[in-house]
């Protein structure tokens, strides 16, 4: 599994949810989940895998992903299907809008986690990595460990997901 993806995998894994010991508060997690999925019409809500999601597979399918025990992060995907798969730009212009709507929201409330992705996109400080199909955009600054932007497309279905992972 790519590093990166199983980083964040590991990060929402509810194994790590049980622990006793974790440093961010599990229970405002939950609020945040339920928050957004309230927000959002016709959302469905799975606690256990952490996660928010709205449409189905083989239409436009969004997932929002929100938590952690040692580290805290999200991602949001939105899965699409497509004749043709997007260019950087649309990618990018998805990409702005899903920050805007799942991070900076009252929420979340991630706006730093925003402005350091889209910032770096517009000025072209990110490093392009390509691997089994997919291009990640990762955007370098010392408040993440990892904040991405991939782009991948296979079968007709075009799928944008945007992640953070915080490192405080």
């Amino acid at each position: 599994m790519k590093p990166i993806v199983f980083a964040l995998a590991t990060l929402l894994s509810p194994t790590l949810w049980a622990a006793d010991d974790c440093t961010f508060d599990q229970d405002n997690q939950v609020k945040v989940l339920t928050a957004v999925a309230q927000s959002e019409p016709g959302a469905s809500l799975n606690l256990e895998r952490r996660e928010v999601s709205w449409g189905a597979v083989g239409t436009d399918l969004t997932v929002f992903g929100y938590g952690g025990c040692a580290d805290l992060g999200s991602t949001v995907s939105r899965t699409t299907p497509m004749k043709t798969p997007r260019t950087q730009e649309q990618v990018f212009a998805l990409a702005k809008d899903l920050a805007e709507r799942f991070w900076s929201n009252k929420h979340v409330a991630a706006r730093l986690a925003t402005e350091t992705l889209l910032s770096g996109l517009s000025a072209e400080r990110f490093e392009i990595e390509r691997w089994d199909g997919a291009t990640t955009y990762s955007v370098r600054d010392p408040n993440y460990v990892q904040l991405y932007v991939e782009h991948s497309y296979s079968d007709g279905a075009d799928r944008v997901t945007i992640a953070w992972q915080g490192n405080f």
